[in-house]
């Protein structure tokens, strides 16, 4: 399996509610937060855990050093979505108790040249990206949605995929 990018997307519950962190760039599609597999990465989930820090430090009170995340990966369940298509890998976690109690800064910014906004988002928030089609390419692949679906969104419609 070809791996050329990674990326790492954490939930959090609150009450019978479960969030989501994702990234919205300028033209309001959803992204999960990853990148580019780089030399000095042992693995894909460095290379996500790497990107992820690279790309929400910014909208944290408290920076996330890399080795605190990579501690907690190391010792809680992650799914893996492969989207063979993309040649990426897409990793699902509930989030460290050290990125849910922080507060995110909401407001749109400038992350490697392009404006975004990281957000906690509901499953409602997330379907309603999906069902409008408002969801990053990478994402965008019919095998990736119907295995997230089939693991965090039940009541999920898929039937204007691409």
């Amino acid at each position: 399996m070809e791996i050329k990018a990674a990326g790492i997307t954490f939930y959090k519950l609150e009450k019978t509610n479960k969030f989501f962190l994702f990234t919205i760039d300028s033209k309001n599609k959803l992204w999960d937060i990853g990148g580019k597999h780089e030399e000095e990465d042992i693995n894909p989930l460095e290379t996500a855990i790497r990107e992820w820090t690279e790309e929400v430090n910014p909208f944290l009170q408290n920076e996330i050093k890399i080795e605190d995340l990579k501690k907690y990966v190391e010792n809680v369940h992650i799914e893996e979505f492969y989207v063979p298509k993309a040649k990426y890998m897409i990793y699902i976690c509930k989030a460290p108790p050290f990125l849910e109690n922080q507060e995110i800064n909401n407001e749109p910014m400038e992350i490697d040249g392009k404006m975004r906004q990281t957000l906690w988002l509901s499953k409602k928030d997330v379907n309603e990206f999906i069902l409008n089609n408002n969801i990053s390419p990478r994402l965008w692949k019919k095998e990736f949605l119907n295995k997230f679906k089939q693991c965090y969104f039940t009541e999920l419609s898929l039937s204007s995929q691409k």
